[in-house]
């Protein structure tokens, strides 16, 4: 009976059971050299292409129409204050390549993010396979926590980190010597705290439900009508991360780091631990 009983195996390995197998299966799904290239590309084209556009074809224009068109863009898009004369001087150009660079990224990147993991949880259980990787040594909770992590990590890297870093060389090129780093990583920091935001609620949004439809389109449009909420509440945008990109923008472009209200940081932060405890919560009691 002794015997039996020490040969039988045992199923209590906690909350980390698999987590490091589960972890390398989802960061091999961003760090292969075929999704690797296509994201690099892409973001690429979409970011420092426009970034390049304002830094090397923006100055040079000599077409009257065509400066006028250039100039409402500019101003109404808060990538220049004042008007517009066209007399850039390197430090003007490589400015509106930073605003340009946080004002497309603010929006671009976040439905980015979404398009490329609302799905994370949802597809495996549309699919089963769930059901099946839980049958096997790996908890819930690792299941869960892989998932946010992996995608998390590779967002901020392949995309975030990636095209700042290019954006950053650039700017710095067009003035001949480095820009100021600190207010640059802070302003990176306020726009991965923006993208983790809507990451953790479309992942949560996808332990509620079965739908597509609801862990697509539900986080881009809350993220794309908060721009017209707070010109109704601005108090809003304290509590939403609604306003990072012009946070992130007014860091880089000038403004100190202690003039900087840091409750919207803070509410995020905390939002993004409610998506999490949510979806750790959720996905414990459903039935696969």
């Amino acid at each position: 009976m002794s015997e039996n009983a020490s040969l039988t195996s045992s199923t209590n390995y906690g909350w980390t059971a698999g987590f490091r197998n589960m972890l390398g299966k989802e960061l091999d799904r961003w760090w292969n050299w075929k999704s690797l290239t296509i994201q690099l590309v892409v973001w690429l084209i979409l970011i420092n292409g426009m970034v390049g556009a304002v830094v090397f074809i923006v100055p040079n224009v000599t077409d009257a129409g065509l400066k006028q068109q250039i100039a409402h863009e500019l101003t109404q898009h808060g990538i220049v204050n004042g008007p517009v004369t066209f007399d850039f001087t390197p430090a003007d150009i490589s400015m509106m390549g930073m605003s340009m660079f946080f004002q497309i990224s603010a929006i671009a990147m976040f439905i980015g993010a979404i398009i490329l993991t609302h799905d994370s949880i949802l597809k495996e259980r549309e699919m089963g396979t769930a059901a099946w990787l839980l049958s096997k040594p790996l908890s819930r909770k690792a299941f869960v926590i892989s998932k946010i992590l992996a995608n998390n990590i590779s967002v901020m890297l392949i995309v975030l980190a990636a095209q700042g870093v290019i954006t950053y060389a650039i700017c710095s090129a067009v003035i001949g010597k480095p820009v100021a780093v600190l207010p640059f990583l802070a302003g990176l920091g306020l726009l991965g705290l923006d993208i983790v935001f809507y990451i953790a609620m479309a992942i949560a949004l996808g332990t509620f439900f079965m739908s597509r439809g609801v862990t697509l389109a539900v986080p881009i449009v809350f993220g794309l009508v908060g721009g017209e909420l707070i010109t109704l509440w601005p108090v809003l945008a304290r509590y939403i991360p609604w306003d990072f990109g012009h946070f992130a923008q007014g860091l880089v472009t000038g403004a100190p780091l202690s003039s900087v209200d840091f409750m919207p940081v803070i509410a995020t932060s905390f939002w993004v631990l409610l998506f999490i405890g949510a979806t750790v919560w959720r996905f414990e009691k459903l039935e696969l």
